[in-house]
């Protein structure tokens, strides 16, 4: 699909390669996805390269038989949509990742943050960089908002107003003893719930119930977990290692 917010280059003697840092934080999260929060810091201070297709706007009028003829042209932002119909904005680190991926296209250099506000204006939830490779890397709506507004993205796992929500989520309920907050691969989050003991499955629900209201609520947790949260219920004697998010006192 096609937009035409196409964003003011503001660059001079770009030479159109890889910014050192975030080709460095790409190459290693390739190898291990826990360097993700050195790829979010990279991209902070970036510069991307959007690319911009021309797009047929008119054709002159032909008779039966005879070529139709160009009339004008536009140049556009292309967009990517997946197979479930989510839209996402190409983005690049170089020349070189562009031309993998569509030869046609021309680079655009932007700081990261007008490439998140360009994705919002062209209806978008992520930027997908280097889609062609050698390193692909999803920007997810939680990282464009903090793009977006000038902040340096964080995992969720690691973001504080995030940990502040649901701490006070969980706080809220009275039957919670305890929470406990870490990652989750079907999910932004997992919140381990340890509740007061003697609970019937009647409490037990009602507590994580509760619980699962107060974090739907919370508009921080709706705007930085693009994928949400999981809540589960700890059995008893099987709390993670750690200190807990929230302990009762």
């Amino acid at each position: 699909m096609l937009g035409k917010t196409i964003p003011d280059p503001g660059f001079r003697g770009d030479t159109g390669g890889a910014d050192p840092r975030l080709a460095a934080a790409l190459a290693a999260y390739a190898k291990d996805r826990s360097a993700e929060r050195e790829v979010l810091a990279a991209l902070a201070t970036a510069r991307l390269l959007v690319p911009v297709v021309a797009i047929l706007a008119e054709e002159e009028a032909a008779e039966p038989g005879e070529l139709r003829r160009e009339k004008t042209t536009e140049m556009a932002i292309p967009t990517i949509v997946g197979r479930t119909g989510r839209k996402a904005l190409p983005a690049f680190t170089s020349v070189d990742t562009l031309a993998r991926w569509r030869a046609d296209a021309r680079p655009v250099p932007v700081e990261s943050q007008r490439a998140a506000l360009a994705a919002f204006a062209e209806g978008a939830e992520a930027v997908l960089v280097d889609p062609a490779g050698p390193v692909t890397y999803v920007v997810e709506r939680p990282a464009l908002y903090a793009l977006a507004e000038g902040r340096v993205p964080v995992p969720p796992a690691e973001d504080d107003e995030v940990a502040a929500a649901i701490r006070a989520g969980v706080a809220a309920e009275p039957r919670v003893r305890a929470a406990y907050m870490s990652p989750a691969e079907d999910a932004d989050l997992l919140v381990g719930l340890v509740l007061d003991p003697g609970l019937d499955p009647a409490g037990v629900r009602g507590a994580a119930e509760g619980v699962g209201r107060r974090l739907a609520e919370a508009a921080v947790l709706r705007a930085r977990l693009g994928r949400g949260l999981r809540i589960a219920v700890l059995p008893p004697g099987r709390v993670p290692e750690g200190s807990p998010l929230y302990a009762r006192d």
